[in-house]
């Protein structure tokens, strides 16, 4: 799982490089989330760094 996430993550960074800023919000906020449920706190704080801009 934690592949996944990592991969969401690259998804998220590249759609906001693209100025898709909405999807990469959604996608890291989604990735925060399920980081968070399954207690993978390196991904989750990744995540919330990218949705806190």
């Amino acid at each position: 799982m934690t592949g996944v996430l990592a991969q969401q993550l690259l998804l998220a960074r590249l759609a906001m490089a693209e100025g898709k800023a909405g999807a990469g919000r959604a996608i890291a906020g989604e990735v925060s989330r399920r980081a968070g449920a399954l207690g993978l706190a390196l991904h989750q704080k990744e995540a919330d760094a990218l949705l806190a801009g």
